[in-house]
């Protein structure tokens, strides 16, 4: 009986290292520009901006650094990923071949926020989330 106890406290203890967050997203604020930086951006520094409403989840998985990418509950698009965690802040770059492509999420949960980029060269693009629920996190 107590081997039983060890090995189910064990399985429930890898649960807990576990690090994962889903994301679910209804709506969200299109920014574009040029010559800009990220952070000019999501400062509302912007030659353009749209709102519009998605169906979306992210569901990342940092201990095996992947990601899946739901729209309507179909997988639409996954792989690896590289992240940065500084305090409650984790940004996740999705790795994709020529592509400087992710999140910036802030969990603290009196300001929780999300904002997917997109960093070319010249040409910056971002989403803030507008409607959006943070399902399981950090």
């Amino acid at each position: 009986m107590k081997t039983l106890f060890f090995i189910g406290a064990f399985i429930w203890s890898l649960g807990l290292n576990a690090q994962q967050i889903k994301i679910h997203v209804t709506e969200v604020m299109d920014l574009f520009g040029y010559d800009s930086t990220i952070t000019s951006l999501i400062n509302n520094d912007s030659t353009s901006q749209f709102i519009r409403e998605v169906d979306g989840l992210y569901d990342i998985d940092l201990t095996q650094k992947t990601f899946k990418f739901y729209v309507h509950d179909k997988l639409d698009w996954e792989g690896e990923i590289s992240y940065r965690k500084t305090g409650d802040i984790t940004e996740v770059n999705f790795l994709i071949d020529g592509f400087n492509v992710g999140l910036i999420i802030n969990t603290n949960i009196s300001n929780e926020r999300v904002v997917w980029f997109s960093d070319d060269i010249d040409y910056k693009q971002i989403c803030k989330f507008s409607k959006f629920e943070i399902l399981k996190s950090l």
